[in-house]
């Protein structure tokens, strides 16, 4: 089984990942199953279909329930300011990828403090 990736934020970062994960085959090893990310969901495929680094993605993306559609493989697509509350153990990640910032940086100063509060106890990596 492969280990299950979730994004928090949806930035230029977390839309680097992404799109990493869906071009690259060694990334492939990962399940992207979720980003949260608080502009709807029109926004966040018309953002990862046009990048203005990186250029037109060269998959299909679409979007469906709430779900991000990538090469057709559904993401879901959360929406809250903080990643605390949300469902990661009900949607079973074994990685968060925290790039947001923003809440961190506000709530407690420390990333890696953040981290370590919020989902070390959850039994989920973040990074």
């Amino acid at each position: 089984m492969k280990p299950r990736l979730a994004i928090n934020g949806y930035g230029r970062i977390g839309q680097c990942i992404l799109r990493a994960w869906a071009e690259r085959e060694d990334c492939r090893a990962l399940d992207m199953v979720a980003l949260n990310e608080l502009s709807d969901l029109d926004t966040l495929a018309y953002l990862t279909r046009y990048d203005t680094i990186h250029g037109r993605f060269p998959g299909k993306v679409e979007t469906y329930n709430n779900q991000l559609l990538i090469n057709n493989q559904p993401i879901s697509v959360l929406c809250s300011p903080t990643p605390d509350g949300l469902p990661w153990a009900d949607l079973n990640i074994d990685l968060l990828l925290e790039e947001k910032g923003q809440a961190l940086a506000n709530e407690l100063g420390s990333k890696a403090l953040f981290v370590k509060r919020l989902f070390a106890f959850k039994g989920v990596a973040a990074f």
